[in-house]
């Protein structure tokens, strides 16, 4: 996104996104594993749901971090669900089989 190319993203802008700050997961490594308490067993160490930013607002922070610090005007993305990409994936497919037997509709 940053150099402007990615211009589709394949998501809802209100979907949530499950981030975690690397030092936030750096601080809990250690915690775990310096803790006799931690051995053997699986940690999740996620973004609760009511605080997860969502895709929308994830691009708009890019694109005003980019502008003040690197002052770059990047594009505005738009966004495609996984559904409506699914969807045209399919109906591709089916004009590509239907052309290369001969039956596309015209």
């Amino acid at each position: 996104m940053l150099l402007g190319k990615l211009l589709v993203l394949p998501i809802s802008p209100e979907t949530p996104l499950n981030l975690v700050p690397v030092d936030y997961v750096a601080d809990c490594v250690i915690r775990i594993s310096g803790s006799a308490a931690g051995e053997g067993k699986t940690f999740h160490l996620t973004c609760p749901r009511e605080v997860a930013p969502k895709a929308g607002e994830l691009a708009e922070y890019v694109r005003g971090w980019a502008k003040d610090n690197l002052s770059l005007s990047l594009p505005n993305p738009h966004f495609l669900p996984v559904q409506a990409l699914k969807q045209a994936g399919l109906a591709y497919n089916k004009r590509e089989t239907d052309r290369k037997k001969g039956t596309e509709w015209r």
